[in-house]
């Protein structure tokens, strides 16, 4: 029994939706917008256990979005490399050693939007996110969230 239960004699919300997708697993709704929900998942991804978010509907995954995760799930080898590659351009601008990104980050989700994916990464010293974009799984651009 939950606090306002106990409190007040009623529940304070409605069950939260989720779906259950064939590929992908169990997702819950992070944001309702009515025709739009953005949903939330778990994958083992580069030996990590990092969340998903994938817009869909009331009922599935966005089609366009669950194949572009698909693909980054599919090659990791590959995204690693890009990873480790745009990582490295970003710590060679800031004039910071870098080693691998397993040496200066965590994985943290792999994000879709509209027409990208995005990986996200947290740089343990300084807990930035450092947002991946890529493009039919080439790291294309790199921005960096405080």
């Amino acid at each position: 029994m939950g606090f306002f239960e106990r409190l007040f004699g009623f529940r304070n919300s409605k069950p939260k939706l989720s779906i259950q997708d064939n590929y992908l697993g169990v997702f819950s709704a992070l944001s309702n917008s009515k025709t739009r929900i953005l949903w939330n998942g778990t994958t083992d991804f580069l030996g990590n256990k990092v969340s998903l978010n994938i817009y869909g509907d009331d009922s599935k995954l966005d089609y366009s979005q669950k194949e572009l995760v698909i693909s980054i799930l599919e090659n990791q080898t590959q995204i690693n490399q890009e990873i480790d590659k745009s990582l490295k351009e970003q710590y060679d601008n800031a004039d910071k050693e870098y080693i691998t990104w397993r040496d200066h980050f965590k994985v943290v989700s792999i994000a879709s939007s509209e027409y990208d994916i995005y990986v996200i990464m947290e740089e343990i010293d300084s807990m930035y996110l450092f947002n991946i974009l890529f493009k039919d799984n080439k790291a294309i651009d790199v921005t960096v969230d405080s």
